[in-house]
């Protein structure tokens, strides 16, 4: 097909994936977030763009090419606001066609090129601005990202030899199974954890109501949480937190929470986002698109054309034939034939899963970044 995939390595692929040496042993042995997997059949092009993670990107297969641009020139590509106060970030210019009167600074840009074959490896830090093209057929390639770290602990880093290690000997903190729902795009949770210490007071006491009430309270207009959602979900990971009600933790607690305890409150903070899993689709779609394309198929008699129906959503709206299939039968259509006045009638109890559909809500990764930032912890 002429598709990609961009997903976590499935781990019956892990002992494929060979980890370097430079990430085996310290610091590093427990900040490996996540690997990807790229495939792309016939090529293809990235936005010029940020990750949120430093990352070691290696081919297997095919080549590509990279336009590498320091961060110190953020002010001359034209940052999207959507990622501004976020890790990641992208451009708003059009890499295939640039409009110079609308982004004239781009001119000015300096700028590198990368061209990777297969068996190369690149070191791409977290912030820097890059533009990948790909090349070859079924072209193959591994991302390993891992925390930006602002100390270094260089413990048994001399005991260690130096060889790649398979993915399945290394501690990832998070995997994916190959099946269900993925978890890719978590926050650091090194960065969480630094947070959460620069939020103590003079006595070294975190207050845990008002964190919850500062940080845990969206600012998204474009969701389905309510408030009684964002207090039930602050009430357990306080609970989580402080078991005792004291009310507070201690920096000192949270410095010694475990690798696991740090990715449960992450988990309470960041719920895994919506568009790695298979209910994105409800997000992805406009409902009223949808319904605009019932409303079109029809035959001669005036009855549902379920036949079209089907192929033209997956054709002109992009979505999958099994939510095609679902919608057909939330109207009755699947073992009977309906006319279009019914249909119409059973729009809304047949999108409602797309009207009520969650998004994702950067809001509280936004407020950790603004606090960061004037703390001068990034």
């Amino acid at each position: 097909m002429d598709a990609y995939v961009i997903s976590q390595v499935p781990q019956p692929m892990e002992r494929d994936i060979g980890i370097p040496p430079c990430l085996r042993c310290g610091s590093f042995s427990e900040a490996i977030q996540e690997v990807h997997l790229f495939l792309s059949a016939r090529g293809g092009q990235t936005k010029l763009h940020q990750d949120p993670y430093s990352n070691i990107h290696c081919i297997f297969n095919g080549t590509k090419d990279w336009l590498l641009v320091h961060p110190d020139q953020t002010d001359l590509v034209y940052m999207s606001d959507d990622s501004k106060f976020e890790w990641g970030g992208y451009s708003e210019i059009d890499i295939d066609s640039i409009d110079l009167e609308m982004f004239p600074k781009i001119k000015d840009v300096h700028y590198s090129k990368v061209t990777m074959n297969k068996g190369d490896c690149i070191f791409m830090p977290g912030g820097y601005w890059h533009q990948v093209r790909s090349w070859g057929y079924m072209n193959s390639a591994v991302s390993i990202w891992f925390s930006q770290l602002k100390q270094f602990t260089d413990k048994s880093c001399d005991q260690v030899k130096v060889t790649f290690t398979p993915m399945d000997q290394v501690m990832v903190l998070w995997q994916f199974s190959g099946h269900g729902d993925l978890t890719q795009g978590h926050m650091d949770i090194h960065i969480v954890k630094r947070f959460l210490l620069s939020l103590a007071d003079e006595e070294g006491k975190i207050w845990l109501d008002g964190f919850a009430a500062t940080y845990l309270d969206s600012e998204s207009d474009e969701r389905d949480v309510t408030r009684e959602d964002e207090e039930e979900r602050g009430r357990k990971l306080i609970e989580y937190l402080d078991p005792d009600g004291d009310g507070y933790v201690t920096q000192e607690y949270i410095l010694n929470l475990t690798i696991d305890q740090l990715k449960e409150v992450l988990l309470f903070i960041d719920p895994n986002d919506v568009s790695n899993t298979e209910e994105f689709e409800y997000s992805h779609i406009d409902a009223y698109d949808i319904e605009g394309l019932l409303t079109q198929c029809y035959n001669k008699r005036g009855m549902f054309d379920k036949e079209k129906f089907l192929s033209s959503y997956v054709e002109d709206l992009g979505g999958t034939p099994g939510k095609a299939a679902e919608i057909v039968e939330s109207l009755g259509a699947h073992n009977k034939e309906v006319s279009l006045t019914d249909v119409v009638n059973l729009i809304p109890q047949a999108l409602h899963k797309f009207h009520s559909s969650k998004v994702h809500d950067p809001s509280f990764e936004r407020k950790m970044y603004q606090h960061l930032h004037q703390h001068d912890e990034l």
